[in-house]
């Protein structure tokens, strides 16, 4: 990225403007929900991009930490939410909805705590660091979606949203693609000519929206 030291922090220009993917992405769910479920999470992806720009124009270690805390509980309304249309569907919920808060806030505890622990109290270099809360990230959004896709294949309603399911897959895959391309030629110093961190943010508003 294009780094500018301002005073006693750094600001990554390109990361820090893409937030702005999320921007949209959530004010196109506040804007067009049909659901109190769906305007929430449009203002959770809000939050999202206010954080995540935050880390970025600093790059600072507190703002490493709200950052993922404002992903990782946006994924777990995307959790509970999933609950909530299994419901709908007339499924039982895998989560009782008398302990779903306090269980999305234990998620959200053990996918943020993991990274915070290698990096302070193991020593973890930030390379390391930020592949404890990828993997974690991902155990999170697999376990929050999962129940409401597996509710919508039993009621028969996959053809509906295949194409919907697909292009957020294939995109948080494309996303993938290039965080992984961030530790295999950026760190090693083969190429930095583009933050590729900035096409995750793309991708990743892009699987939100959808």
């Amino acid at each position: 990225d294009i780094v500018i030291p301002l005073g006693g922090v750094q600001l990554q220009i390109i990361n820090t403007l893409t937030n702005i993917f999320f921007v949209v992405a959530g004010l196109l769910h506040v804007k067009r929900a049909r659901s109190a479920e769906a305007r929430q999470s449009g203002v959770f992806l809000l939050a999202v991009a206010f954080f995540s720009a935050f880390y970025h124009a600093t790059s600072l270690w507190g703002g490493f930490i709200i950052d993922i805390v404002s992903m990782s509980v946006w994924c777990a309304h995307v959790g509970i939410t999933a609950q909530a249309i299994r419901e709908a569907l007339g499924f039982n919920p895998m989560c009782r909805g008398e302990i779903r808060l306090g269980a999305s806030a234990c998620a959200v505890a053990l996918a943020v705590c993991g990274p915070i622990l290698a990096f302070e109290a193991f020593d973890a270099g930030p390379v390391t660091t930020w592949n404890i809360w990828a993997n974690s990230f991902t155990v999170l959004i697999v376990v929050a979606v999962l129940p409401a896709l597996l509710a919508i294949l039993r009621a028969g309603l996959l053809p509906h949203f295949v194409w919907h399911i697909a292009f957020a897959i294939g995109l948080i895959l494309v996303g993938a693609v290039f965080t992984q391309l961030i530790h295999l030629v950026c760190v090693t110093g083969y190429f930095t000519a583009f933050p590729l961190h900035s096409a995750w943010h793309v991708c990743s508003a892009g699987s939100a929206y959808i």
